[in-house]
């Protein structure tokens, strides 16, 4: 899939499902890495890209770079990394909902940042809107994860609707 066919399903649909960013030998050695610096009931860790020397390195790519600049330009940069290890010994459901906050610094009272919280440590706010659009999610499974297997379903538009309430998320 080129940038134009990417740019394009991210319009309309919200997400582009991009198969094989990673050759089996990289995704093989992540997996790895990520199994020896975290133990199998750990759920989630977040600022894994501050933890793991090579999923920083990934992240920083030229190979994720490729798929981010075009859409959001050369200023583009990371700002959350976060890594899931569902598993038979860490697993739980998720309502449907949108990610709306992001982490920031500190807490700076500003029009149009609400809902603040702390997470890990960390000041996380929901800011305006126009600031959720210039932001781009990428998700790279390491495991067989897809479509047929419940890894994540997005609701195809959703993202023109601008924010959801939590109550009705499930009904879009």
């Amino acid at each position: 899939m080129n940038s134009t066919e990417i740019l394009g399903k991210l319009e309309c649909e919200g997400f582009a499902t991009i198969p094989c960013v990673v050759d089996d030998s990289l995704r093989l050695a992540l997996s790895r890495d990520v199994e020896e610096s975290q133990s199998s009931v750990v759920a989630g860790v977040r600022g894994v890209t501050q933890k793991i020397d090579s999923v920083r390195r990934l992240a920083h790519s030229e190979t994720i770079r490729a798929l981010v600049e075009p859409i959001l330009g050369r200023e583009a940069r990371l700002v959350r990394s976060i890594l899931f290890n569902k598993n038979e010994k860490a697993n739980w459901p998720v309502a449907w909902h949108q990610d709306l906050a992001i982490a920031v610094h500190k807490r700076v009272e500003l029009d149009g940042f609400v809902s603040w919280s702390i997470k890990n440590g960390e000041p996380h706010v929901q800011p305006p809107v126009q600031i959720l659009e210039r932001m781009l999610n990428v998700r790279l499974h390491l495991d067989a994860a897809d479509e047929s297997n419940g890894a994540l379903l997005v609701s195809p538009g959703s993202h023109l609707l601008g924010r959801i309430p939590a109550n009705e998320a499930a009904g879009v």
